[in-house]
């Protein structure tokens, strides 16, 4: 936009109107000829360049929204910091349904509230959307075909949810880790060390494959690998005090279809067993369900709404107060303090 200089200007250059204010030929400005004109004799209009210039808007703070990719470690101190969380682990070879449970998760809440639970919101919808299609009609597949889980870093699913009628929400953190890095355990004790999202867990889920345990030539071997694994993780030291432990059977809608489910069941409880005393002395609790998460008939997520209550339950810490600090554990404390301020955060 542009705006009229308003300068005194005069067609005879010998006057001084503009410096005086008073005309050469001494005649008031309405009756001078030359007042108000350039040196041309027309009309000047002189124009402010400076008002030329692009106006400077003020710039609005812009918030990033979350690409719906699974997380990375690097990514999840926001998510704790903001609501109550809980670090859920999932431990099972390939091919225990892992995959199936996380997608499960998810496709819950597609018809609504699962016992007054509600969902809220996931920073990582992509990518349980990922994993969920092989599952559906839509993929054009005639059984279920859950993506698994690929090498690399841990990842981590997002999901928030809120029971009803109380407004503070609670979110979950699913580490995704291959069950391939596990099955290492079975031979090799150090496979895995300083697992972070072992050393830092809520709840430890334990993934006994339902399926195997069919094979009466795989049932066997497939629990001694777990009960390897497990081993290999508590003498190593990698589980945190009072850590809470789930045994849960996978696949169940494949075992009722079978003359032996009942002795299926009896050695997934003598398992339970067996994981209730290697654990008598550092875990908060050892509790087990069975699930289909996805059966080939029927609706999927059968015990899972068990499970995701069981979730809830918090990690009872050791007394911060009576820590004593030393380098090997700074770290482990530093991550307590995340946990407590968010368990502690005042009501709004």
């Amino acid at each position: 936009m542009t705006a009229v200089d308003t300068t005194i200007t005069c067609s005879n250059p010998q006057c001084r109107v503009a410096e005086t204010g008073k005309c050469l030929e001494g005649l008031s400005t309405e009756l001078c000829q030359n007042f108000g004109k350039g040196q041309s004799g027309e009309p000047e209009i002189l124009l402010d360049d400076s008002l030329d210039e692009e106006p400077q808007l003020q710039e609005i703070p812009r918030e990033v929204l979350p690409d719906g990719e699974a997380l990375k470690q690097n990514e999840l101190s926001t998510i704790f910091r903001a609501v109550p969380t809980r670090l859920i682990v999932l431990i099972g070879v390939p091919g225990s349904g892992k995959t199936s449970m996380i997608a499960c998760l998810l496709e819950l809440f597609q018809g609504g509230a699962r016992r007054e639970l509600n969902f809220s919101r996931s920073k990582t919808l992509v990518a349980f959307e990922r994993i969920c299609h092989g599952g559906r009609t839509t993929s054009g597949g005639n059984t279920p075909e859950i993506e698994r889980t690929r090498h690399g870093a841990t990842h981590y699913y997002h999901l928030e949810l809120h029971h009803s009628g109380i407004k503070e929400r609670t979110a979950f953190l699913i580490a995704d880790r291959t069950g391939e890095d596990y099955a290492t355990l079975a031979n090799n004790s150090d496979a895995i060390t300083n697992p972070w999202e072992v050393n830092n867990a809520d709840h430890v889920t334990i993934l006994v494959d339902g399926e195997r345990l069919i094979d009466k030539e795989e049932q066997h071997g497939h629990l001694s690998e777990l009960k390897m694994i497990i081993r290999s993780l508590v003498e190593n030291e990698e589980f945190p005090h009072a850590v809470h432990v789930t045994c849960v059977l996978t696949k169940n809608d494949l075992i009722q279809s079978t003359t032996s489910s009942n002795h299926i069941h009896a050695l997934f409880e003598n398992f339970v067993q067996y994981t209730r005393k290697i654990f008598s002395n550092s875990a908060g609790s050892v509790n087990k369900f069975i699930i289909a998460a996805h059966p080939d008939r029927g609706a999927p997520g059968a015990g899972m709404d068990d499970i995701l209550y069981h979730w809830l339950t918090p990690r009872k810490y050791n007394s911060f107060e009576d820590t004593q600090f030393t380098e090997e554990n700074i770290k482990q404390r530093a991550f307590w303090i995340v946990h407590k301020i968010s368990y502690e955060r005042p009501e709004e």
